[in-house]
C-alpha cells in the first residue's frame, strides 16, 4: 500500500465475523489450488469472492486504509447506535387516581402498609396493570410519593406533604361553599384527533372496514362546563386546533382561555359560583407577580411596600428577598381569580394529580368514546359534529351521578386521611432535614437521627 505499517492483528481476539471470513477465504484459496486461479485481474472482485462480503464493502475498507492517519489505526470499528426504549407506563390519568386510592386503602384493612409486592396484584385485577414492580415503582414516583424509613429500617412509601394538604385544603373548601348553597361549576379542556376510533372492530377476514389513518391528524379542541344539572348552557367551545405540536395546551393559553371565561362561561354562569378548575398554566397566570432573584432591589424594595410587609431600610437586597420568599405565596393573585372576582364568582384550583376530583372527566370519556364508535369518515368536521352530538345527549342526570361520585370520593379521601394520620403515628421516624429521601437503600449514619416535630410527613407505606 505504499507504506511501512504492518497489520497488528496477532495477539488479538477474533471474533466470529473475523473467524467466518479467515474460513471463507481458506475455502476460496484450497478451491483455487484444486481448480487454478480466477479473477486475478479483477482485485476487489477476487476479494469479494474470497471473504464473502459485498464488493462495495471491499471498495469502503480500501478506501479507508488509504485516507487513515499515518501513525494511527488503519481501520475503525462501526458501532451502532442503539436508541434507548423509553418504558412507558401505560397508565392514564384515572388509573393514576385508582392507584392512589388503593395505597391510601390498605391503611384501612387490619393497618396494613401496602408493598409493591402487595400493590402489583391488587391493580391487575382492578385496573387490568400490565407493568411489574419496575413500572409500578415509575408511577408512585409520578404521583409525588416518596420513600422514607420506618423504625425497622424499611424503606417506606409516602405521599409529598405538599400534595397531601392541596388535597384536604380542596375537599374541605368545597365542602363549605356546598353548605353555603354556592353553585359548584366544573370546567375544563381536551381534544379529540380526526382518527380517533375504537381500534378493535370485528371483520370476515378481509381488511375492509378496518383500515384507520397512521397519522392522527388534526384535532379539535374542546372547552365546557357543567354541574349536577348538566353543562352550562351557551358554553360549549369546539375549534380546530393551529398547532402541529400535538399538545393542546398549546392552543389554549391564557389569551384564548380569558376569552372564552369573559364571553361564553361567565355571562352563563348562575350567580356566586364556584368554578373548580385544574392547575394548567393558563389559569395561573398572575397578578403582580412576587420579584425574583434577579429582580432589582428598587422592584423588592416595592413589591413588599405595596403588600405592606415590614422590612429595615439598611437590609441589603438578598436580606429582602429572603423576606419575599417567606410571603410570596400568601399573596399570590391570578387574573382569572381577579376576573370571576369582578362577577361575583369565585375560582377553586384542584389538588395537583387529582383528575378524579372532576366530574367533567368522565364526561369527556361518554364524549371520546361516542366519537369512537361513529368515526367512520377520519375528518376533524365530521368528528367535531359527533362532539356536539353527544354533548346534547348527555342529560342531567349523567352529570349528577358523575357529581355524586365525586363527593363519595372526596369523603373517602377524607376518611384515608384520618387512617393515615393514626398509622403514621404509630411508626415513622422523623428524619434530619437535611437526609436523603431517595430510594437507594442505603443506611447511612445519619439516617437514624431525628428531625424536629415541624418535619413535613404524611401517608405511609413500605416498598420492597
Amino acid at each position: 500500500m505504499g507504506d511501512n505499517r504492518k497489520s497488528k492483528v496477532g495477539g488479538k481476539i477474533l471474533h466470529s465475523q473475523a473467524r467466518e471470513i479467515i474460513f471463507n477465504l481458506y475455502t476460496f484459496m484450497k478451491r483455487e489450488a484444486e481448480q487454478g486461479p480466477i479473477l486475478l485481474k479483477q482485485v476487489q472482485q477476487r476479494v469479494a469472492e474470497a471473504t464473502g462480503i459485498s464488493k462495495t464493502s471491499v471498495k469502503r475498507i480500501v478506501s479507508e486504509e488509504r485516507t487513515a492517519p499515518r501513525n494511527g489505526p488503519r481501520f475503525s470499528t462501526p458501532r451502532k447506535t442503539w436508541s434507548k426504549k423509553i418504558k412507558k407506563t401505560a397508565v392514564d390519568d384515572f388509573d393514576k387516581t385508582v392507584i392512589r386510592r388503593t395505597v391510601h386503602e390498605f391503611h384501612r384493612i387490619d393497618g396494613q402498609r401496602p408493598t409493591l409486592k402487595t400493590l402489583l396484584p391488587v391493580l391487575k385485577e382492578k385496573i387490568g396493570f400490565r407493568g411489574g414492580i419496575w413500572t409500578l415503582r415509575q408511577v408512585l414516583k409520578e404521583l409525588q410519593f416518596k420513600w422514607r424509613k420506618s423504625t425497622d429500617n424499611r424503606k417506606l412509601l409516602i405521599e409529598k406533604h405538599e400534595i397531601r394538604e392541596h388535597r384536604v385544603r380542596f375537599i374541605r373548601a368545597i365542602k363549605r361553599y356546598r353548605e353555603e348553597g354556592r353553585p359548584i361549576v366544573y370546567t375544563d379542556e381536551t381534544y379529540v384527533h380526526a382518527s380517533h376510533t375504537k381500534p378493535h372492530s370485528w371483520s370476515d377476514g378481509s381488511n375492509k372496514g378496518l383500515l384507520t389513518p397512521i397519522s392522527k391528524g388534526e384535532y379539535g379542541i374542546i372547552v365546557h362546563a357543567g354541574n349536577e344539572n348538566g353543562f352550562i348552557d351557551n358554553a360549549l367551545l369546539v375549534f380546530k386546533s393551529g398547532q402541529k405540536s400535538g399538545d393542546y395546551h398549546d392552543c389554549m393559553n391564557f389569551k384564548n382561555y380569558k376569552k372564552y371565561l369573559q364571553e361564553k362561561l361567565i355571562p352563563n354562569l348562575p350567580p356566586k359560583t364556584v368554578l373548580v378548575i385544574d392547575n394548567a398554566s393558563y389559569h395561573n397566570k398572575q397578578l403582580n407577580p412576587a420579584p425574583t432573584s434577579n429582580s432589582k432591589k428598587a422592584e423588592i424594595i416595592q413589591w413588599l411596600v405595596n403588600h405592606n410587609i415590614p422590612f429595615h431600610d439598611k437590609m441589603l437586597k438578598t436580606e429582602l428577598y429572603q423576606i419575599v420568599k417567606l410571603n410570596k405565596n400568601p399573596h399570590k393573585m391570578f387574573e382569572i381569580d381577579s376576573i370571576l372576582a369582578e362577577h361575583g364568582h369565585s375560582a377553586l384550583r384542584l389538588p395537583p394529580y387529582h383528575p378524579d376530583l372532576n366530574p367533567i372527566e368522565m364526561i369527556w370519556s361518554l364524549i371520546k368514546n361516542h366519537v369512537a364508535l361513529k368515526n367512520t369518515t377520519f375528518k376533524l368536521n365530521d368528528c367535531i359534529k359527533l362532539v356536539r352530538e353527544k354533548v346534547q345527549d348527555i342529560t342531567k342526570e349523567e352529570w349528577a351521578k358523575r357529581c355524586q361520585h365525586v363527593i363519595n370520593i372526596e369523603k373517602k379521601y377524607m376518611e384515608h386521611e384520618v387512617s393515615i394520620d393514626d398509622i403514621t403515628e404509630s411508626f415513622i421516624i422523623n428524619l434530619e432535614a437535611g437526609s436523603s429521601d431517595d430510594d437507594s437503600g442505603s443506611d447511612s449514619e445519619h439516617s437514624s437521627h431525628r428531625e424536629d416535630s415541624g418535619g413535613e410527613m404524611s401517608g405511609v407505606e413500605v416498598l420492597e
